[in-house]
């Protein structure tokens, strides 16, 4: 993260308690979460191509689309 200059927050699950608590079974699992801490985005699971939604969920997060 550092050598790309990421600012932005990312969180592991090394024990799978998140995982668990929220009750999804496909990792990895994404949550975008806007700057008053709602959930606007969860995408479960991982097919090629799932790249590009995550892309457009984020600028429509960040107020750019």
């Amino acid at each position: 993260m550092r050598e790309k200059g990421w600012t932005y927050d990312i969180y592991l699950d090394p024990n799978q308690d998140f995982q668990h608590a929220m009750g999804f079974q496909n990792p990895p699992c994404t949550y975008i979460i806007d700057g008053t801490g709602k959930i606007v985005y969860i995408h479960n699971s991982y097919l090629e191509g799932d790249e590009k939604h995550l892309h457009e969920a984020l600028l429509k997060a960040a107020g750019k689309k």
